[in-house]
């Protein structure tokens, strides 16, 4: 299926035309946020609604599962001969099953402290780590690169760390890493800090970048 193009759109060619458009957008974003928050109130009331019955509903579950544990530790033998561990009774499965093995760390110690024992006594190999890339370091050793050096002036510590990102910095730019960045367009409430802004990017837009 062809994908359809979205119409053209004139710039304006005046201030008062530009004033017009930029006032509605914000009437636009006024109303978009009026109905999304009805909507996260109409949301509310159908989840608080939802929550109660479900809550009625699982009280009662709970109260049956309580019954049926102790009928069947008293009549299993019977039920199963012994082969079994588990039998079919009006559409359920009821019986017993071995639970996933979990790991509770010694008495009065969280899992916390348990990793400071471990490590401690150099048992990282019972420790596993998340790896993943910390940007804003990258970020700061690739601009390292074309920054001047500290001036003559400058503590020894801070010309030796400059060295040292720049160094890594190079590393970087050779496997082709960058930083990217650039001016986008953006419309935002008048009055306030600039967050979350609402922007459009010009170059989809199928303007000039």
């Amino acid at each position: 299926m062809a994908r359809r193009k979205a119409p053209r759109q004139e710039a304006p060619q005046t201030i008062e035309e530009a004033t017009v458009l930029a006032g509605r957008y914000i009437e636009l974003l006024d109303e978009i946020s009026l109905e999304r928050l009805d909507a996260q109130k109409s949301i509310d009331m159908i989840t608080a609604t939802r929550d109660k019955v479900i809550a009625q509903l699982e009280e009662e579950a709970k109260g049956i599962f309580r019954q049926l544990r102790p009928w069947w530790a008293s009549n299993r033998q019977e039920l199963t001969q012994g082969k079994r561990k588990s039998i079919e009774l009006a559409g359920a499965v009821i019986g017993e099953r071995t639970t996933t093995p979990k790991l509770s760390p010694p008495k009065g110690m969280k899992l916390g402290g348990l990793v400071e024992w471990l490590l401690g006594r150099n048992l990282v190999s019972l420790i596993r780590t998340k790896h993943e890339v910390d940007k804003p370091a990258c970020i700061k050793a690739l601009r390292a690169v074309d920054a001047p050096e500290p001036g003559l002036d400058a503590p020894d510590a801070d010309v030796m760390e400059h060295k040292a990102l720049r160094a890594i910095g190079e590393q970087l730019a050779e496997k082709g890493a960058s930083v990217s960045q650039r001016d986008e367009f953006f419309i935002d409430r008048a009055g306030r800090k600039e967050a979350d802004p609402q922007t459009v990017d010009v170059e989809d837009e199928g303007g000039a970048s």
